[in-house]
């Protein structure tokens, strides 16, 4: 196996009577498994995010293999990593361009009512810090918005839709994810250029994988729920053929336990009638 074998399966298989492991344990076995792959995806992702532009498509194709290697599947890592880059490339590039605006827009506002907030009035530095909780939800958000995007088939409301609730519905592992970011990305840039090595060659792809590990278990759930409202209001797109999920947000399991109740009381109340 070659470090720069790209169209090699580098994970061997893992016996199906092997314990699993969960936890802390589960991410340090998968680092330790993934880390040549880890090193390969790296330098693909930079590679796929030199002309800036496609840079969304590129955080989409890395989201798709961190997705990968959480759920302990066999991958190409090179053909892979294109095909996700290659699919949807639009609604990765327009969702890119949404956060964009949003992440400059709520940046501007902590700046300006930072800056006269200390010379006119103190409720503008409390704008500015509701300004900065909005940037962190927007920034989670579009961790959600990229590994959703690899992970189902949504259409694109939907998928920023889903990736507002979700940073709420699962704020625990919301939180995680953010702390991930920090110390393993938004650290070492500060850090530059001590930190250029740990940047160029591991800090991208572990990131995503971090952030997948804390965010997958609630996609997964939430779309358990989509899959089952999708064989009642399942769709075809007539001009692509494609089919999706629909959904505008992802329900609550509580909602989901009421509908429930709700259908098992008909048949009495019909009976009662009779």
């Amino acid at each position: 196996m070659g470090l720069f074998n790209f169209r090699s399966k580098d994970k061997p298989d893992i016996p199906k009577d092997a314990p699993k492991k969960k936890g802390i344990m589960l991410v340090l076995s998968t680092l330790w498994r993934e880390f040549f792959n880890i090193l390969k995806l790296n330098l693909v992702f930079i590679l796929a995010a030199l002309p800036v532009v496609t840079l969304p498509a590129a955080l989409k194709a890395m989201s798709r293999i961190s997705i990968k290697m959480v759920q302990d599947e066999n991958f190409f890592l090179w053909r892979d990593f294109w095909k996700a880059f290659k699919d949807d490339f639009w609604k990765s590039f327009f969702g890119g361009l949404i956060f964009l605006f949003i992440f400059a827009a709520f940046t501007f506002s902590i700046i300006f009512y930072s800056y006269y907030g200390r010379e006119m009035h103190w409720l503008l530095l409390g704008l500015a810090a509701f300004a900065i909780a909005l940037l962190i939800w927007a920034y989670v958000a579009s961790l959600y918005f990229f590994l959703m995007n690899a992970y189902v088939n949504l259409r694109f409301l939907d998928l920023l839709k889903n990736s507002i609730f979700l940073v709420f519905q699962g704020w625990k592992r919301s939180g995680l994810a953010f702390l991930s970011t920090l110390l393993f990305l938004a650290a070492p840039i500060l850090l530059l250029p001590y930190s250029a090595v740990f940047v160029l060659f591991v800090s991208f792809p572990l990131t995503n994988l971090l952030v997948a590990f804390a965010l997958y278990p609630v996609l997964e759930q939430k779309t358990i729920l989509l899959e089952q409202e999708a064989e009642e209001t399942e769709t075809i797109d007539q001009n692509s053929g494609d089919q999706y999920l629909h959904s505008a947000t992802f329900t609550g399991w509580e909602d989901e336990e009421k509908t429930t109740e709700t259908e098992e009381k008909a048949p009495e109340t019909e009976e009662k009638g009779e």
